[in-house]
């Protein structure tokens, strides 16, 4: 009898985007929207929000296209820097034995603890 063996890895990267700036008092000056709060946090929270809306419907025809530009780098266009990943520190591997069911299916009948 011949047994189906595979090797599995679990690991965890971090990545960040580019920095963007954004003035949140231009955000307030808006008719669509606009933004009304005074600190990071909800800042940052109406941004997330502003995204999220963008990405549905698109930008607003009113919004300048220098900050479309900007805000799209947080959508579309994002240039990712990994700055941690948990392989560097080393491996969390173990090793399964059972049958390959399909090209995504594994049934695992046991493995080595990691």
């Amino acid at each position: 009898m011949k047994y189906q063996i595979r090797k599995c890895e679990q690991y965890t990267v971090w990545q960040s985007s580019e920095v963007i700036e954004l003035d949140p008092e231009y955000f307030k000056t808006l008719s669509e929207n606009p933004y009304n709060g005074s600190s990071e946090e909800e800042f940052l929270k109406y941004i997330e929000e502003y995204l999220v809306s963008c990405r549905n419907e698109g930008f607003p025809e009113e919004l300048d296209s220098s900050i479309a530009d900007q805000l799209n780098k947080l959508i579309e266009n994002i240039e990712w820097t990994e700055y941690h990943n948990s392989c560097w520190k080393g491996e969390n591997s173990w090793m399964e034995i059972g049958e390959n069911t399909s090209k995504d299916i594994f049934i695992t009948h046991y493995h080595t603890s990691n």
